[in-house]
C-alpha cells in the first residue's frame, strides 16, 4: 500500500507510521491485525481470498484460518459489526474492506480506464438470436465493471450504437466518455457460437487487440468470462480474475435466452409487457431452478405488476424471500441486491433498502441503475439532496439512460423544492400513467402554475379514481417521513383546488366526479 494515510470512516490508517487513529487519538490493535487491515485498504472493494491474506500477512509460514478469524474479530470491535460495517466476510472467497467513496470515475490524482462494449452484430440472417448477442453483452459489461479500476458506460448508453448504423469510434468516444471500445459479430450455428471481438482507441479509432471465439453454446458462459477477462487484461494489469471464474452461470442456454427476453420486456412499457416478462423468467427459472438473476427479476415483475409500492403484504413478501434465494444463489451478484433493495422500499423498510441499495454499489459501483435507485431511496429517506448527487453521478454514467431515471430525479428535486425543473423533466415525458400525472399536476400546484395544474389534475382524474385521497397518495408514494408525504399532497391539493376553480368559473371539465372537500 502507498505511504499515505487513508481515510476508512471516521478512521485514518497511516501505514508508513504504523498508526490507526480515530479524531486524532490513536487505536490499539496487534502488529497482525494492522498488517491485515493495511492489506485489505491497499484491495479496498475489491473481496480478498482468504490465501491471499496469509500469505501477505504471515509470508512462508504456516497458520490456520483462525488466525484470519481473530484478525477480522478484532477489527469489527474497532469498526463496529453488523450490516453495515466496513468490514465484511464473503463467505467462501474472503474479506471485504467496503468502499465508502461516492461515484467518481476514479480517486484524485488517479485515472481509471473508461470503456463502452457496443452491440454485437448478429451474422445470421434473421435475427433470431439478437436477444441472445444482447444478453451476452450485458453480461460480459457486467463482468468487466465487477473490477473497480476499469469504468465500464451502462449498457444501455452503449447500445445507443447499434451495429447497423453506427459513426465513427471517435463520436462514440466523444459521446459516452469512453477511451476505449469494444465491438464485435457472433453468429450461433450447429450448436455453436462464433464470435469475433475488437478492442480500439477511440480517439484514433486504432485496433490494439482483437481475438476469435469458438464455442459450444453450453460453453456460452464461459466465453462471456473469458470476453472480459482478456479485454481487461490489455487495459489494466493485476486484476484478479477469481470474481469472474466465480460467477455463477445458467445450466444452459435455453435458460439465458428466456431471461434476456424477459428483461427486454420488463424494461419496456406498455400493455401486457410485464406480464410477458413474468411468463420468460418463470421459463427460465423452469429450465434452470438455479439461476439466480430469473429469480430476482421474477420477484420484480411481480411487484411491478401489483402496482410497485401498492402491492399487497402477500406479493412483497413473496419477493422478498424469491430474492433472498437469488442473493443465496449468487452473494457476489449486484443486481440481486439491487432488486432486493426495491423490494424493502416498498415493504417500507426503509433501512434495509438503503443498506441493500448500497450493498450493490460496493459490489459494482458503475452499475448506474443501483445508483438512481440509492438516489430514490434517500429521497423517499428525506434525504433528496443526498438523493440528487446519487441520480446525477447515474445520469452522468447512463447519457442513453431510460425514462426513469429523469422520473426519479424530477420527484427528488420536488422535494428540494425545484418545482421548476422538476416540471421541465415530466412535461417533456412520455405518458407513463396515473402517478406520472399526479407528480406533475403537484409540481405545478407548487411552483404556483394553476392553469397547467388544473389540467394535470384533470388528467389525472380521467387515469384513475381517486376515491380516499389520503389513503391513495400514501398507497402511492413511499414517503418515509409524514412530513415529506404531507409536501406532495400540499402540491396535488392546490391542483385540485384550481381545477375545481377552473369547473366552476365555465370551464369543460372532465366528466367525472370529484370528492368533496
Amino acid at each position: 500500500m502507498a505511504d499515505a494515510a487513508i481515510e476508512i470512516g471516521a478512521f485514518r490508517l497511516d501505514a508508513a507510521s504504523g498508526i490507526l487513529s480515530r479524531g486524532g487519538e490513536v487505536v490499539p490493535v496487534r502488529a497482525k491485525t494492522f498488517a491485515f487491515l493495511c492489506h485489505l485498504a491497499s484491495n479496498r472493494g475489491r473481496v480478498v481470498s482468504k490465501n491471499e491474506l496469509l500469505e501477505a500477512v504471515w509470508p512462508g509460514l504456516f497458520v490456520s484460518e483462525d488466525s484470519l478469524t481473530q484478525c477480522a474479530s478484532e477489527l469489527r470491535k474497532v469498526f463496529g459489526a453488523g450490516p453495515d460495517s466496513l468490514l465484511r466476510t464473503v463467505p467462501k472467497r474472503g474479506y471485504l474492506l467496503a468502499s465508502d467513496a461516492p461515484p467518481s470515475m476514479a480517486p484524485a490524482g488517479q485515472s481509471y480506464p473508461s470503456i463502452a462494449i457496443l452491440p454485437f452484430r448478429n451474422r445470421a440472417a434473421d435475427g433470431a438470436d439478437d436477444a441472445v448477442l444482447d444478453g451476452m453483452v450485458e453480461e460480459i459489461t457486467f463482468g468487466l465493471a465487477r473490477f473497480k479500476s476499469i469504468v465500464v458506460i451502462a449498457h444501455n448508453s452503449a447500445f445507443a450504437f447499434p451495429a447497423e448504423r453506427r459513426p465513427l469510434l471517435a463520436e462514440i468516444g466523444r459521446t459516452l466518455g469512453a477511451e476505449f471500445i469494444v465491438e464485435g459479430s457472433a453468429l450461433r450455428a450447429n450448436g455453436r457460437l462464433l464470435v469475433s471481438v475488437t478492442l480500439s482507441q477511440a480517439p484514433s479509432g486504432q485496433r490494439i487487440w482483437g481475438n476469435q471465439f469458438d464455442f459450444a453454446e453450453t460453453d456460452l458462459f464461459t466465453l462471456n468470462a473469458e470476453i472480459a477477462v482478456t479485454i481487461i487484461s490489455r487495459l489494466v494489469s493485476n486484476i484478479d480474475r477469481a470474481i469472474l471464474q466465480q460467477k455463477a452461470a445458467p445450466a444452459s442456454l435455453a435458460a439465458f435466452e428466456s431471461f434476456t427476453r424477459g428483461v427486454a420486456f420488463v424494461r419496456g412499457y406498455g400493455p401486457g409487457v410485464n406480464e410477458r416478462a413474468r411468463d420468460h423468467f418463470r421459463k427460465a427459472i423452469e429450465i434452470d431452478p438455479d439461476f439466480a438473476l430469473a429469480h430476482a427479476y421474477l420477484a420484480l415483475t411481480e411487484i411491478i405488476i401489483a402496482d410497485y409500492a401498492a402491492a399487497s403484504r402477500d406479493v412483497l413478501e413473496a419477493a422478498r424471500n424469491r430474492v433472498s434465494l437469488a442473493i443465496m444463489l449468487e452473494p457476489e451478484e449486484s443486481r440481486c441486491y439491487r432488486i432486493m433493495g426495491l423490494v424493502h422500499l416498498y415493504l417500507r423498510e426503509y433501512p434495509s433498502a438503503e443498506q441493500y441499495l448500497r450493498r450493490a454499489y460496493d459490489i459494482n459501483p458503475y452499475d448506474a441503475d443501483a445508483l438512481a435507485q440509492l438516489g430514490f431511496v434517500m429521497a423517499m429517506r428525506g434525504r433528496p439532496e443526498e438523493g440528487a448527487g446519487w441520480l446525477r453521478k447515474a445520469i452522468a454514467l447512463n447519457p442513453f439512460r431510460p425514462f426513469w431515471y429523469d422520473a426519479d430525479l424530477s420527484y427528488v428535486l420536488y422535494g428540494l423544492g425545484d418545482y421548476d425543473e422538476a416540471i421541465d423533466i415530466l412535461a417533456a415525458a412520455p405518458d407513463i400513467g396515473a402517478f406520472h400525472h399526479m407528480w406533475l399536476a403537484a409540481a405545478y400546484g407548487m411552483a404556483g402554475k394553476l392553469g397547467p395544474a388544473a389540467n394535470a389534475f384533470e388528467r389525472l382524474l380521467t387515469k384513475i379514481d381517486l376515491g380516499d385521497f389520503e389513503t391513495y397518495t400514501r398507497d402511492w408514494t413511499e414517503f418515509e417521513h409524514e412530513s415529506d408525504l404531507e409536501h406532495f399532497r400540499q402540491g396535488l391539493r392546490i391542483a385540485e383546488q384550481a381545477f375545481r376553480d377552473s369547473v366552476r368559473d365555465g370551464g369543460d371539465g372532465p366528466k367525472v366526479t370529484v370528492r368533496e372537500t
